[in-house]
């Protein structure tokens, strides 16, 4: 993945949701943060990051992952998507940049390219699946260098597009060039994962906190008002004698806590009761959940204050 620091509104929930799915199958994770190019728009280091990854690892197959894409589940490996889908001669296996409408019908996202190129079927380079050979590192390494040559490279989707109008018209490479089917991934919800678009930050936050609280499965401890907290548990919820707390209003709670980066405290009313729990932020590091116990009235002035 390639993410600069100024998506962390996003990426600190897509970084943990890939972390938590590559942990899952025994992958490797690797984020690129710094950009390559002082002249060049930020989605051509996303292309040269690939390109120096690929130089330096030493696995079968690479996979890049968009900084606003995050898993849907745990279920579908690297592997069975490979067995399906890289047939015959591909080399790459792209996200399709298009989505299925009505189940059946297919519409490409670009309307303009489809009209240019004549066709419908064309590359997304937010998920692209790999295989690590000299074959797949000289097509990364011409689609950079026409990052400063190509007339095309500064013109949205800007590698998309080079890759569309000056490397695809090639036999050899459109013969390399294969695609994971809709039901895997898209903008909506793939089985493996969803690519979000047309949102601004907050927006693609608020639409990745469900799967990010789904994907990370936080421990969770309840206890007593007084009670000493016996457990290192992830979210702590704080509830008077008595009081019944079900899994989905602890969901909401936490839901409505990692959906404001902003926030310090948050709470959730459950019955006339609180039910609570603390986020702070450490020398400005991502946030973290604290293991300190509060009492409903502490927080409650907190919240208040």
């Amino acid at each position: 993945m390639f993410a600069t620091d100024n998506l962390k509104t996003y990426t600190e929930l897509s970084v943990a949701g890939w972390k938590t799915y590559c942990e899952a199958h025994g992958y490797g994770f690797t984020l690129y943060s710094k950009p390559y190019y002082d002249d060049l728009h930020l989605a051509w280091s996303k292309i040269r990051c690939v390109l120096e990854h690929l130089k330096t690892t030493e696995t079968e197959y690479v996979v890049l992952v968009d900084a606003d894409t995050i898993p849907t589940s745990l279920d579908l490996s690297i592997e069975e998507i490979h067995e399906i889908f890289m047939t015959d001669k591909k080399q790459l296996l792209f996200q399709k940049d298009g989505s299925n409408r009505l189940k059946y019908l297919y519409f490409p996202h670009n309307l303009q390219i489809a009209w240019d190129k004549k066709g419908f079927l064309f590359p997304n380079a937010g998920f692209i699946i790999m295989k690590n050979n000299d074959a797949v590192i000289d097509f990364f390494k011409e689609w950079t260098d026409r990052a400063h040559t190509s007339p095309q490279a500064d013109v949205p989707p800007r590698n998309q597009r080079v890759l569309i109008y000056e490397m695809m018209c090639r036999p050899e490479i459109k013969e390399m060039i294969g695609y994971v089917e809709t039901w895997v991934i898209n903008k909506y919800k793939g089985k493996l994962a969803i690519h979000f678009s047309s949102m601004n930050k907050q927006q693609v936050r608020e639409a990745m906190a469900p799967l990010y609280i789904q994907l990370t499965q936080p421990k969770i401890e309840e206890i007593k008002l007084g009670e000493a907290c016996k457990k290192e548990s992830d979210y702590i919820i704080i509830k008077e004698e008595n009081v019944i707390l079900n899994k989905k209003d602890i969901f909401k709670a936490l839901l409505q806590c990692v959906k404001k980066p902003e926030g310090i405290f948050t709470s959730q009313k459950t019955s006339g009761k609180y039910v609570t729990f603390s986020r702070n932020y450490i020398n400005n590091q991502s946030p973290d959940f604290t293991k300190k116990i509060y009492s409903v009235k502490s927080i409650t002035e907190l919240l208040e204050g």
